[in-house]
């Protein structure tokens, strides 16, 4: 039988963090918790017996974070094992993943080349449910689409390894589309599952922030953001609609920041940054002062 596993990000947990890693525990057979943190947080989920603590010291982003530990564990992994992903905001319910896994073994027992699954997400920060606006329907509850949002995302280890895992390029935010157009490019179908639904936080919670560590943290996401467009803009993956997004975001929208925006300075010195990293190769954290 495969077993399941889940990869989880970790950037300066917190008590509320510790229970949401302790409800993935339960439902999985092994837990690996990726610290992305600056300092350990190991006590936090020393009770949580079925889970693998990795400390890096270091922001090596979600991508590289996730292939550390198929790099690092790659002899425990089998073919047919299902793999979750999970960042540190996702509070699944009790079931969750077992239903995940429930409907994946029913797609494919229907003959669907189901390459990841994931449910729709009901964001607390605006009290709505996110559902993927474009979808085909497969059969009921079910939709193909173009991509699901990392947190929750299932699929098979075989398929990961088919697609060479996680693109490092991608640091954060487009990690996820990367990974599913890949994943459909090579003749999987990408789905979700309107019956299931997590509870997980999209974007910054700026409410919870002072006002200087919120711009900061709105930078640091728009550098991200720059800098993995002009990665995936180009890439034969990487769909039409997409593309033309990315144009947009690195043309009209740049421009219309730049002059809609007081910090202008600033924000342009962001933009050549991520040309610049873009052009270098360069795929590490935000660096403010460089």
């Amino acid at each position: 039988m495969p077993e399941t596993y889940a990869l989880i990000t970790l950037y300066h947990p917190d008590a509320a963090c510790a229970e949401n890693v302790r409800r993935i525990a339960e439902q999985t057979d092994r837990v690996f918790l990726c610290d992305n943190s600056p300092a350990p947080s190991e006590d936090l989920f020393c009770s949580i017996e079925n889970a693998a603590y990795l400390f890096f010291g270091e922001n090596r982003g979600l991508s590289a974070a996730f292939n550390t530990v198929f790099r690092r564990y790659r002899d425990r992994f089998r073919p047919d094992d299902f793999i979750l992903f999970f960042d540190q905001d996702s509070t699944p319910p009790a079931g969750h993943i077992e239903k995940l896994t429930a409907l994946f073994l029913a797609l494919e027992q229907k003959g669907y080349p189901v390459g990841c699954l994931g449910p729709v997400y009901f964001n607390p920060n605006t009290g709505k449910l996110k559902i993927p606006r474009v979808r085909r329907r497969l059969c009921d509850g079910v939709f193909a689409v173009e991509s699901v949002i990392t947190s929750s995302l299932l699929t098979r280890y075989r398929i990961l390894e088919e697609v060479s895992f996680w693109n490092e390029r991608c640091f954060l935010d487009m990690a996820d589309w990367d990974l599913c157009w890949r994943i459909r490019a090579a003749g999987y179908l990408c789905c979700a599952a309107e019956e299931i639904v997590l509870r997980h936080r999209l974007g910054l919670n700026v409410k919870a922030e002072g006002a200087a560590s919120a711009r900061g943290k709105r930078m640091a996401r728009e550098y991200y953001q720059l800098r993995e467009a002009l990665c995936l803009r180009r890439q034969p993956y990487t769909p039409l609609r997409f593309r033309l997004k990315f144009f947009n975001m690195l043309t009209f929208k740049a421009a219309y920041r730049l002059l809609r925006f007081e910090d202008r300075a600033a924000r342009f010195r962001l933009y050549q940054r991520a040309r610049r990293d873009h052009r270098a190769g360069y795929s590490g954290p935000w660096r403010e002062d460089a």
